[in-house]
C-alpha cells in the first residue's frame, strides 16, 4: 500500500437486512460476512477516522455533516419497520466536523454542521456504523448527500473533505453508503427468492464491480453518469458515490481493489468493496542520458523555435506506441507530480498533429491542403473545444478522433491525455488557436492553454468548476443568499 492520508475506501450497502435479518436470505448473509472483512481491512489500515457518505441521508440546500459529539437514539426504518428497531450510539468527531465545513466553504460550497440531540441520523449511515465500527473505536462524521448536486458540485466537496483530511493530519478511511441499481421490488416476495430487479440491472452492476476489482475507480467515476441512467430510478439528479470517492481518494485508478460480496437485498444491487491505494505508478521508466542520442525532428523543431537561446532548461518524454489510455494518464500524473515536487513552475508542450495523414503523391508546396475533408471537420471540432479551453473534452473524445482522423500508426491518439494528466483533467482553461493550417496534408495546429478563473456553462464533463463551487448556473440570483449557520441544540431544546 502506498503512503497516503486516505487509507481505505469501502463501499457499503445501506439497507438494514444484512444488520437485522441476515438469516432469513443467504446473500444478506455473505453481505453481513463480507461487511466484517470489510471492518477488519479498515482496523489493519491504521485508519483515525471513519469518514461516511451517506446516499440515505438526501439534503436539499447545501451539504451538512454531522457533528453532535455522541447521537444516541433508538430507530426504527420508515420502509422497513417490520424488521424491528435498532439501538444506537456513535462516536463523532466535531472538531474535525467544522474543519471540513470551514474547507467547503473555502471552496464556495454551501455547508454547516448538525449538532444536537435527536437528530434523526439515516439507516444507511446506522447500518455501515453499527457494522464498521460497532464498538466505536474510531471517531466519525457523516456527510449527507445533496439531492441536486451535479458531477462538478460533488467534486469540489469530495476536495473539501480532502483539504480536511490532510490538514488535520489524519489518517482517514472513506465509507460510501450506496445501492448499485437501485430498483426495489414493487411486490413482496420470500426472502429467500430475492433477485436482482432486472438482468439489465445485474449487467450494469457486473461491469462496475469488474473495474472495482481492478482498482479503476477513476473508471467507474467517469461512467457514473451513463449508469444512472441504465441502471438506476432517477430518484435524485445523479448517481453521486464514485464522483465523491475519488474526488476524496484520488481521480485516478491506482488502487487495489477487492469485491468482499455483490447480492440482491429487495432488488437493489448490493455490493461490499474495498480499495486500498496502490504500491506506486507502476510505470516502466528510465533516463536517456549519452552524447549524440538521435533526438528526434519534433522536439527539435519546437525547442528552436519556441526556445531558440536555451533560456528555460527542458525534459524530452517518449510517446510509447503501445500505451493506452490509462497508461498515458498515469504517465502524464507522474510528471505532474515531478513537477509539484520540484516546485518549479512548468509550461507543457504536445508536439503532434491532429489529422496526420500525408500526401502520397508529390505536390506543390503552395497547393497543400487537408488530406480529406473528414479530416479537416474533426480538425475543426478539436479546435474550436480548444479555443473554449475544452481540455478534458478532446480528451474524452481521443479516441474517436483516431478513428476518424488518424492513420493507425499507434495504437491510440494520446496527446491530449497526456496533457490534461500533467495540467489537470477539466475544462478549466483559456484557449487561444493561434494557427491551423496543412504541412503536407497533416492537421498542423499551434493552440495555447492557460489555466482560468472560470468556465463556460455547456461542458459535458465538467459542467461547472470542479475546484470551487460557484452556485448554480440555472439559477438567477438576484439577492445574496443567506449563510447557513450551524444546526445545534439551543437552550436544551
Amino acid at each position: 500500500m502506498r503512503e497516503d492520508n486516505v487509507c481505505k475506501g469501502v463501499l457499503v450497502p445501506g439497507l438494514p437486512h444484512p444488520l437485522l435479518c441476515p438469516e432469513k436470505n443467504e446473500g444478506w448473509q455473505r453481505v453481513r460476512d463480507a461487511y466484517e472483512k470489510a471492518k477488519v481491512e479498515i482496523q489493519e489500515s491504521g485508519a483515525e477516522i471513519l469518514v461516511l457518505y451517506s446516499t440515505f441521508w438526501p439534503s436539499i440546500l447545501g451539504h451538512q455533516i454531522q457533528a453532535y459529539p455522541e447521537p444516541e437514539w433508538t430507530y426504527v426504518d420508515e420502509e422497513f419497520h417490520d424488521l424491528g428497531s435498532i439501538d444506537y450510539k456513535f462516536r463523532m468527531d466535531p472538531e474535525f466536523a467544522e474543519l471540513a465545513v470551514t474547507k467547503c466553504k473555502d471552496r464556495g460550497l454551501h455547508a454547516r454542521t448538525v449538532s444536537y440531540y435527536g437528530f434523526p441520523i439515516d439507516t444507511g449511515s446506522i447500518v455501515a456504523l453499527k457494522l464498521l465500527n460497532p464498538d466505536n473505536k474510531l471517531p466519525a462524521i457523516i456527510v449527507s448527500s445533496n439531492m441536486y448536486a451535479n458531477r462538478a458540485e460533488s467534486i469540489v466537496l469530495g476536495k473539501s473533505i480532502r483539504d480536511a483530511i490532510d490538514e488535520s493530519g489524519k489518517k482517514a478511511a472513506v465509507v460510501v453508503v450506496s445501492a448499485l441499481s437501485n430498483r426495489l421490488h414493487t411486490v413482496e416476495i420470500d426472502p429467500k427468492d430475492d433477485r436482482i430487479h432486472s438482468l439489465k440491472d445485474h449487467e450494469w452492476n457486473s461491469k462496475f464491480l469488474e473495474y472495482l476489482e481492478k482498482g479503476r475507480l477513476e473508471d467507474v467515476s467517469q461512467l457514473s453518469r451513463q449508469f444512472h441512467n441504465e441502471a438506476r430510478v432517477p430518484k435524485v439528479v445523479s448517481f453521486k458515490p464514485f464522483w465523491i470517492m475519488a474526488s476524496i481518494m484520488g481521480q485516478n485508478n491506482l488502487y487495489d481493489g477487492n469485491v468482499l460480496a455483490y447480492e440482491p437485498i429487495c432488488g437493489t444491487g448490493a455490493a461490499v468493496v474495498t480499495l486500498t491505494p496502490a504500491e506506486d505508478r507502476g510505470l516502466h521508466a528510465r533516463t536517456v542520458s549519452y552524447y549524440g542520442f538521435p533526438i528526434d525532428t519534433g522536439s527539435i523543431v519546437a525547442l528552436k523555435l519556441l526556445n531558440p537561446d536555451n533560456k528555460l532548461p527542458a525534459i524530452i518524454v517518449s510517446s510509447n506506441m503501445y500505451a493506452n489510455r490509462a497508461e498515458s494518464i498515469v504517465l502524464g500524473k507522474s510528471i505532474r507530480d515531478a513537477i509539484d515536487e520540484s516546485g518549479k513552475k512548468a509550461a507543457v508542450v504536445v508536439v503532434s498533429a491532429l489529422s496526420n495523414r500525408l500526401h502520397t503523391v508529390e505536390i506543390d508546396p503552395k497547393d497543400d491542403r487537408i488530406h480529406s475533408l473528414k479530416d479537416h471537420e474533426w480538425n475543426s471540432k478539436f479546435l474550436e473545444y480548444l479555443e473554449k479551453g475544452r481540455l478534458e473534452d478532446v480528451s474524452q473524445l481521443s479516441r474517436q478522433f483516431h478513428n476518424e482522423a488518424r492513420v493507425p500508426k499507434v495504437v491510440s491518439f494520446k496527446p491530449f491525455w497526456i496533457m490534461a494528466s500533467i495540467m489537470g483533467q477539466n475544462n478549466l482553461y483559456d484557449g487561444n488557436v493561434l494557427a491551423y493550417e496543412p504541412i503536407c496534408g497533416t492537421g498542423a495546429a499551434v493552440v495555447t492553454l492557460t489555466p482560468a478563473e472560470d468556465t463556460a456553462g455547456d461542458l459535458e464533463y465538467d459542467e461547472d468548476d470542479p475546484e470551487f463551487y460557484k452556485g448554480d448556473r440555472e439559477v438567477l440570483d438576484f439577492y445574496d443568499q443567506p449563510g447557513m449557520g450551524p444546526l445545534e441544540e439551543r437552550d436544551g431544546n
